[in-house]
């Protein structure tokens, strides 16, 4: 079992969240942890299905203007909004330098 060593985080402002190689709106960010993160959309997308995402992120805040990531759905259910998909994603090969950006994501963000 994986654990996490950051705690999830419910985010109060939703991120934008894009497919990089189509630059097509996926969906929102939901929540974030070190491990993976919860994406909010309108579209089926099926368990392990890899994706390469470009989250915009927040101006003004010392972040970058995005951030690129790849991920594996994990697991999906719907949303408390009938139009929406919860999908769990999982990080694939994530460098270590963006563990400090997850957390100022988290730290910005959250609730």
């Amino acid at each position: 079992m994986e654990h996490r060593h950051l705690e999830r985080k419910s985010l109060f402002l939703y991120l934008d969240v894009f497919n990089r190689e189509t630059d097509s709106l996926l969906g929102h960010l939901g929540d974030i942890s070190d491990g993976g993160l919860m994406l909010l959309t309108s579209m089926g997308l099926a368990n392990g299905q890899l994706l390469k995402l470009r989250i915009k992120l927040p101006e003004g805040e010392g972040l970058p203007v995005h951030w690129d990531v790849d991920v594996e759905t994990r697991w999906h259910k719907p949303d408390a909004n009938p139009d929406l998909y919860c999908v769990g994603c999982h990080f694939k090969q994530l460098p270590k330098e963006d563990l400090a950006l997850i957390t100022q994501i988290a730290e910005l963000l959250e609730f």
